[in-house]
């Protein structure tokens, strides 16, 4: 057991009811109560939150989405960029008791209304404005093709003509969670939409801080946005389970890359793998600058297609296998720096004096699965 289990004495051995109270909501407020002043996230816009000021602002967004008439049990649709404010907002979400569907930025209109008409989204939360794009229209555009939609909210920053901001403050009573494991859904290739319990998703979180050495404290930098199986459970969840500090970078500018590597080194740095190479070649694979890097393959192949990198200097390489919207498999490179096959050897990972298997590889023909704690399986097909 590495240190990033230190909270493994509070997680029951009963794996049905693998960690109770450990919601994403749950840990933040947790990591607030510990040390309320210290730094939680940052973003390439510039803003920065310590861990009070993101408690409160989740409760003030909660409450702001109670007011308007969502029940817990209901879904809202968020759609947003690797930021702050959309951290918040799922967050804020899902301590309301609300279950979360999240879509990425840039898709196709129909795509945005189907995958909320899918969900049964009472409500769509975007950002007014990100430069020179307005999501918001097309999330107004999408609510009009739908039945179930009936308010559509800004993040920020900024107003929107006919969007009720929540971004600001709440002067309501204080907002309570009323204890309810809600469900996250996400957007897998070809159309499917997977449903994520939070547990399978810290797990995963757990697993990947296991399987690349990722201690307590030690700072993240993640260029994925939280509104995938790999951007939450690499960016949010593991944040809130190494109990450190998370900066989210989107889109990659190498300015705002520079300026964060300088400030936060060494960290630990998940990046596209299409960026191994430039990385590379800017001399950054040196152990003062990182403390590992993570790699994401999307390619769902399973046969190791990312290349090696060449001499990085004592920076662990990670990959980070993505399988469509249903697990996340992390495999640490050997001292050739050439990728591994995921999960050839079953994850397990100790909590609570049990062995837990987070993945393995499924075996027989056909497509390459896998099953385990850490892997989600309930999807519906469109």
């Amino acid at each position: 057991m590495t240190h990033a289990f230190q909270r493994s004495s509070e997680w029951p051995g009963s794996c049905g009811d693998i960690l109770p109270g450990f919601e994403l909501a749950n840990l933040m407020r947790s990591a607030a109560s510990a040390g309320p002043d210290r730094l939680a996230m940052t973003d390439s816009t510039g803003e920065s939150v310590s861990f009070a000021a993101l408690a409160a602002r989740v409760d003030a967004m909660a409450g702001h989405l109670t007011d308007l008439g969502l029940a817990p049990g209901e879904t809202i649709m968020i759609s947003g960029a690797a930021c702050v404010s959309t951290t918040i907002a799922v967050l804020a979400g899902l301590d309301a008791g609300l279950d979360v569907a999240l879509a990425p930025l840039h898709p196709p209109v129909a795509a945005l209304a189907a995958f909320a008409a899918r969900t049964g989204a009472s409500a769509i939360l975007s950002h007014s404005s990100l430069g020179e794009y307005a999501p918001m229209e097309d999330m107004f555009e999408a609510a009009a093709r739908t039945t179930c939609v009936r308010i559509l909210c800004s993040i920020g920053p900024g107003l929107f003509d006919g969007a009720v901001d929540i971004s600001g403050p709440y002067r309501g009573a204080s907002h309570e969670g009323d204890g309810r494991a809600s469900r996250i859904a996400t957007f897998a290739p070809g159309g499917a939409i997977v449903w994520h319990e939070q547990r399978t998703l810290a797990l995963a979180a757990i697993d990947l801080a296991h399987q690349a050495h990722i201690g307590l404290g030690e700072p993240i930098l993640s260029m994925l946005a939280p509104v995938s199986f790999a951007g939450l459970v690499a960016g949010p969840f593991l944040a809130a389970i190494t109990d450190s500090q998370l900066h989210l970078l989107g889109p990659f500018r190498s300015n705002d890359f520079v300026a964060a590597i300088a400030r936060l080194a060494p960290a630990h740095v998940i990046a596209p793998g299409a960026l191994a190479g430039p990385l590379a070649e800017a001399g950054v694979l040196r152990r003062d600058v990182l403390a590992s890097l993570l790699l994401l393959d999307r390619t769902g192949e399973a046969r190791g297609a990312l290349a090696p990198i060449g001499v990085s200097e004592g920076v662990a390489i990670v990959d980070l296998h993505a399988f469509g919207e249903q697990a996340l498999i992390a495999e640490c490179r050997g001292a050739d720096s050439r990728p591994l096959p995921p999960a050839r050897t079953p994850h397990m990972i100790e909590i609570g004096g049990r062995s837990i298997l987070a993945a393995r590889r499924r075996a027989g023909p056909g497509p390459v699965q896998f099953e385990g704690e850490a892997v989600s399986a309930v999807q519906e097909r469109p």
